[in-house]
């Protein structure tokens, strides 16, 4: 019955608001009229909402706390949009090429600091090592590091190249 006057008078719904909770979905559909009627951009009054809230659902919720938060929330996302109706906001739409794009560009960056996070890892079981005297090999810089040996071997060969460099710098 909701979906069929959601749909009679326009109102806009996502696709995962409906069916979830119909209590919201029903207090959602009646702000939606509410900004139709009065036009866009004009308040609708939260005790108005909430009058309306409790004179409809009042017995159909756990108590009256749990409506008071659906009004709060569907209220103040109205309010944060300035009072447009939903159908109306304009969605930042993606084709799929960006979609993909956006997701390959995450997967790098998520993967790039995986790999700094291991290479802090590897870097500070290096120092602890040489704090304590302990020969530096591959497989004992794995085990303090709690990282795969393949690596440990590559943070521990880059780390002495910096420090070959370092004592080349400090000799010119």
């Amino acid at each position: 019955m909701l979906k069929e006057k959601a749909k009679k008078y326009k109102v806009g719904l996502t696709h995962n608001s409906v069916g979830k909770d119909a209590i919201f979905v029903a207090l959602k559909v009646w702000v939606e009229l509410r900004i139709k009627e009065q036009g866009e951009g004009r308040t609708v009054p939260y005790s108005l909402l909430e009058s309306f809230a409790f004179n409809m659902f009042v017995d159909k919720t756990k108590d009256k706390s749990t409506l008071r938060a659906k009004c709060r929330s569907i209220w103040n996302w109205y309010y944060n949009r300035e009072w447009k109706r939903t159908k109306y906001l304009n969605y930042n739409k993606k084709d799929k090429e960006q979609v993909v794009a956006t997701r390959q560009e995450q997967i790098v960056k998520a993967r790039a600091a995986l790999q700094q996070q291991k290479k802090e890892k590897v870097y500070k079981a290096i120092a602890g090592l040489q704090f304590f005297q302990e020969k530096l090999s591959v497989r004992s810089v794995a085990a303090a590091a709690g990282v795969a040996i393949n690596t440990a071997a590559k943070y521990l060969k880059e780390y002495k190249q910096e420090q070959q460099e370092q004592q080349e710098q400090e000799l010119e």
